[in-house]
């Protein structure tokens, strides 16, 4: 959920999240109550499911739609936008991908107008030196890549960025 609200706060939702460098990539410590406060009400449900969290409607999520669905309609370019996203990438794939558009942004704030792919790149190895297992670079420019031609950022493209090898590019 933290990678999905930090791409919904990217894309333009007023999610009210405020993010920052978190291990596992951008973290917002306003996520959690917020999920228990939708649980309380009704509008989702959260259960373990092996390792991992299942987070599915509630019973009064539908109301909630039919309630706010003005609202929610005019989000919808930015959801569709989250969405595409997230389906191009499988769920450890989300962490690289979320961690390049933080690092991207930072730098863009930072003074930077457009970084280069390498840029983004050395930034987020910066920022992930001690994860175990460490990231490889491939990974992450593979990343930076898709974002940048998805246009979640304007980087300028790198001739060395070490993309991983596509056997369809050989043929």
């Amino acid at each position: 959920m933290q990678k999905i609200a930090y791409f919904a706060t990217e894309a333009g939702i007023p999610t009210e999240l405020t993010h920052v460098r978190g291990s596992y990539g951008p973290f917002s410590a306003e996520l959690k109550p917020l999920l228990a406060r939708l649980a309380n009400n009704g509008l989702l449900r959260e259960h373990r499911h092996g390792r991992m969290f299942l987070i599915q409607p509630g019973p009064t999520y539908d109301d909630a739609v039919k309630t706010f669905g003005d609202q929610l309609n005019s989000w919808k370019p930015m959801i569709d936008r989250v969405a595409d996203l997230l389906l191009r990438v499988r769920t450890d794939q989300a962490e690289v991908a979320a961690t390049a558009l933080f690092a991207a942004r930072q730098l863009s704030r930072s003074g930077i107008e457009a970084p280069t792919e390498m840029d983004i790149l050395n930034s987020v190895k910066e920022w992930k030196q001690r994860r175990k297992p460490p990231l490889e670079d491939e990974e992450i420019a593979g990343a930076i890549r898709q974002l940048n031609m998805l246009r979640w950022f304007d980087a300028r493209p790198s001739d060395d960025l070490p993309l991983p090898y596509d056997e369809l590019a050989a043929v």
